[in-house]
């Protein structure tokens, strides 16, 4: 009888520890756990998700992310059998940079006396557009993401009609340094997937000839290169 009570006593102690330690996990959802979120340079607008059982804050050191403030801190009573699943806004200021950076968000919870549960969620943000055509090339430094992107399009010297694509997250613009041989048919445009036609003189010289193209949105500028050979 006295082993069936002793035995009683420890179901209850592991059973108790762990609905203590159930009730205090927190859980990532977006970004993907073991994943970056990632944006772009004129994209503002992104969002952290998780589960937690308790009271939680948020925080990061990164100057160019805000968190709602609405949703940076919640008290929410201990419970052992109830889930919250919370999605919480983050804004980013407009990468001007011309470089990747990335930010680190701090997601604490347990309650005001012990915030030593800690998640760590991170986004990068590069230095240009969404651009799609041209493709971008990238450059890598000791890091596995692109850390800069360069854009290039080449165009024979007889070739007349192009375009470009891209996504804005804002209203953009594009502007050409040379109106003498590339002619854009469309120079501004709101958010969304963009295709913007180019027209081209043909290339009677026999030298390759160049024009830069930029893209503009949220204050950020993308070159792109147009590059038209020479008539062989």
């Amino acid at each position: 009888m006295r082993k069936i009570i002793f035995l009683s006593l420890a179901v209850a102690c592991l059973a108790s520890c762990d609905k203590e330690s159930y009730r205090h996990s927190i859980a990532q959802v977006y970004p993907t756990p073991g994943t970056y979120g990632s944006l772009f340079a004129d994209q503002l607008k992104d969002s952290i998700a998780f589960t937690t059982f308790d009271s939680y804050q948020i925080t990061t050191n990164d100057s160019w992310v805000t968190i709602d403030p609405d949703l940076a801190y919640m008290k929410i009573e201990n419970s052992y059998w109830y889930e919250w699943y919370m999605s919480v806004p983050v804004t980013f200021e407009a990468n001007a940079t011309g470089e990747t950076r990335d930010c680190m968000i701090s997601v604490y919870n347990y309650g005001p006396d012990d915030w030593s549960a800690t998640m760590t969620i991170s986004f990068l943000q590069f230095g240009w557009h969404n651009i799609s055509r041209p493709t971008p090339a990238y450059e890598y430094g000791s890091n596995t993401y692109p850390v800069r992107a360069t854009f290039s399009l080449t165009d024979s010297a007889t070739q007349v009609v192009d375009t470009l694509a891209f996504t804005a997250y804002n209203d953009w613009t594009l502007a050409c340094d040379d109106s003498t041989f590339v002619h854009l048919q469309s120079t501004s445009g709101s958010a969304g997937s963009n295709h913007a036609p180019i027209t081209l003189s043909p290339n009677e010289e026999s030298a390759d000839r160049s024009a830069v193209i930029s893209l503009t949105s949220s204050g950020v500028t993308t070159e792109i290169t147009l590059t038209q050979t020479a008539n062989n």
